[in-house]
């Protein structure tokens, strides 16, 4: 049975120089590897985070299937990233550690994360703040609730500022604020199909 199955994938391979063609004599000119089919696919490697995150220096562009995230991910030689965020706006930042913010923290002069306004802030993982986050316009997501968490470990409220801005798909643990003198914080929370929408705006007026 082995030397039949051995035959099979011989004639089911073509080899045009340096062209490898999968059930296709005809490989395309510019690629390597060419595999026709009209009623399969390719299934990348699956595996879960930790598993991914176990791969001894994975070479820049390595794909696998992340089953935890269920989503394709690739390594850009730094951290694995989403394939959909290959091309990333200007306006981004990925936040897996607290002091990926610390041009914000700066930019509060160490009393706050003050962030940019129009960007995107994705977390990915449990985010400790010790400063309360002005949230100054921009936007702040995660993927999976359960795992990206932003933890306020301040002395005071999680958010502070007087402008708008977004929250999706995280949880929040800790004190948030419900007013001040000056500042009210209004939570609009929008239930959707599959996720809860969260909406933080920070409304300049009389508390009395």
């Amino acid at each position: 049975m082995k030397a039949i199955f051995t035959t099979f994938m011989l004639l089911s391979v073509y080899f045009a120089g340096s062209q490898v063609g999968i059930n296709t004599d005809l490989p395309d000119p510019s690629s390597i590897l060419h595999i026709y089919s009209e009623s399969e696919g390719v299934l990348m490697p699956r595996m879960t985070t930790a598993q991914k995150l176990a791969i001894a220096s994975p070479a820049t562009g390595l794909i696998i299937f992340d089953t935890s995230l269920n989503a394709f991910q690739f390594y850009d030689g730094t951290d694995w990233v989403y394939l959909s965020k290959s091309q990333r706006r200007d306006n981004y930042k990925l936040v897996k550690d607290i002091s990926d913010l610390a041009d914000e923290l700066t930019a509060g002069s160490g009393s706050k994360y003050l962030l940019n306004t129009d960007y995107l802030y994705e977390i990915n993982g449990t985010i400790v703040f010790d400063f309360p986050i002005d949230l100054n316009g921009a936007y702040i997501e995660g993927v999976d609730s359960s795992e990206d968490i932003l933890i306020n470990n301040s002395s005071g409220s999680l958010f502070e500022g007087s402008k708008g801005g977004g929250l999706r798909n995280l949880t929040l643990s800790g004190s948030i604020p419900m007013g001040s003198k000056n500042s009210c914080l209004t939570l609009i929370l929008l239930q959707q199909v599959n996720y809860c929408l969260l909406i933080i705006q920070l409304l300049q007026m009389p508390v009395k």
